[in-house]
């Protein structure tokens, strides 16, 4: 046995963690280079009026795509389909939109709209950078599609639950190494160079179809190895269309509590950014290596973190079950909101401690809030993607194959376009932008923490009834 893995599954999990890598570190790296593009030259409140009429609109569409897709192509042939259209938008960026952004910006068209609805300042950023926007959708897109669909459906296929407990906690690690790399490139070695990041991008892209052209011929060679004796055969029948699969989804409560939880995540990492990255870009005055370097750093500790979780906590938090290991991540959340929100609402009162540190009360809630956003997000990779997974595994083929490109392709999208409706209705109501309703934010931001613990303990009993629980 090598660490919890078998000698006779190294040909399976080395591959997957090799794929995993690549298409980690291309998430870690255009999450960063999509707020950067729109925070160098655009407002904070430009983000979320992306995610509201952009991106989730897009990601339904996408998901609509795929839905259909899956009726016509087997998981070789979808994994393929959506890694080529990838590398082709990315190239055309590259090569094309890229060297001429400036050329594509629509300035003279925008003009007059900033001065005659200024309250929409936000919403007219995404006119005028309509390249830059679409970026933004396809960086958004490859999270959910390359890594939440193309490569968990592989991995969910070919690893039944007992590998489960083994396989995905280590393979986390390959994931998180490929975001602590990101984050070095960013900070430290492309320093905010667009054009070697995204060539860096789109060669991991190809490598990925190779590793994953390897295996795929493993498998037909070997299906006995791969569990895929019965489980190919019942995929083969299944001819789900996306609104078919939505269905599946509404008439299934394990499924939806499912996407609830995903949508809870959703709403509550997007209302504590929107906080944090206003005073963010308030700090940093759109300072392009500065965003880098605060980008990169996120990056780097939230893998250097992942990891640390995954070798010293996640073994104890396994052994106690399910359960435990999918309320870690609202827990910690819940303490890293209480930590940020005290530092943001009483920033008079910490003044001593700011002078002390040689900054100011804004430059130290954005250590705070970094601080915070890295602990949140190293415990989703760690735990609440790893109890999400296995909360599939333990499912029929139907539910698990098709229904997870409605729970994965739009659950998290929408969650956070639902973050995004809370920031961009009440700045317009409340007036003063992000600034004026953090309160407000923060307050909802508790309110979603309670109701997805809410939702996992209701979770919980059904999978343990599916005979699911993951206890070491």
């Amino acid at each position: 046995m090598v660490f919890p893995i078998h000698k006779n599954e190294l040909r399976k999990f080395i591959p997957l963690s090799l794929i995993f890598f690549c298409i980690s570190y291309n998430q870690s790296l255009l999450r960063g280079i999509k707020d950067m593009l729109i925070l160098i030259d655009g407002e904070t409140s430009t983000l979320y009026y992306l995610k509201l009429f952009c991106v989730m609109p897009a990601l339904i569409i996408f998901a609509i795509v795929y839905g259909n897709l899956s009726t016509k192509f087997n998981r070789e042939g979808r994994f393929y389909i959506i890694l080529i259209y990838f590398i082709l938008f990315f190239s055309i960026f590259l090569i094309f939109i890229l060297p001429n952004q400036e050329t594509f910006k629509l300035t003279k068209f925008t003009s007059n709209l900033f001065i005659s609805y200024p309250k929409l300042s936000g919403f007219w950023e995404i006119i005028k950078n309509w390249h830059f926007s679409l970026f933004y959708i396809h960086a958004e897109a490859w999270g959910s599609y390359a890594l939440g669909i193309a490569f968990w459906t592989l991995a969910n296929d070919i690893t039944n639950i007992n590998q489960s407990k083994r396989f995905y906690s280590i393979l986390s690690i390959s994931s998180n190494i490929g975001g602590i790399i990101a984050g070095l490139s960013l900070s430290y070695f492309f320093k905010g160079n667009y054009k070697i990041s995204l060539v860096i991008a789109i060669l991991l892209m190809f490598i990925s179809i190779i590793i994953f052209k390897i295996l795929s011929r493993d498998i037909r060679q070997n299906p006995l190895l791969y569990e895929l004796d019965d489980n190919e055969k019942r995929a083969k029948k299944l001819k789900l269309s996306f609104i078919e699969s939505i269905k599946h989804l509404i008439n299934s409560k394990y499924l939806m509590l499912i996407a609830f939880i995903v949508i809870s995540y959703g709403i509550c990492i997007s209302l504590f950014e929107a906080i944090w990255k206003n005073n963010l870009k308030i700090y940093s005055l759109g300072d392009k290596d500065y965003l880098a370097s605060i980008y990169g750093q996120q990056m780097y500790y939230i893998g250097i973190t992942s990891i640390l979780l995954s070798i010293f906590l996640f073994p104890t938090i396994l052994k106690k079950g399910w359960r435990l290991m999918a309320y870690f991540t609202p827990i910690s959340f819940l303490f890293s909101s209480l930590v940020f929100f005290s530092f943001c609402f009483f920033q008079n009162k910490i003044l001593i401690i700011s002078n002390f540190l040689n900054t100011t009360p804004l430059g130290l809630s954005i250590v705070i809030g970094l601080v915070n956003v890295i602990f949140i997000k190293a415990c989703k990779y760690s735990f609440f993607d790893t109890s999400k997974e296995s909360a599939y595994i333990p499912l029929d083929e139907e539910s698990k194959v098709r229904s997870k490109a409605a729970v994965d392709g739009v659950s998290l999208v929408f969650g956070k376009g639902l973050g995004a409706i809370l920031v961009t209705v009440l700045s317009i109501i409340v007036g003063n932008g992000i600034d004026g309703i953090k309160y407000i934010l923060a307050f909802f931001i508790l309110l979603f923490l309670i109701l997805w613990m809410f939702g996992i303990n209701s979770l919980y009993k059904k999978f343990k009834k599916l005979g699911g629980d993951l206890r070491g």
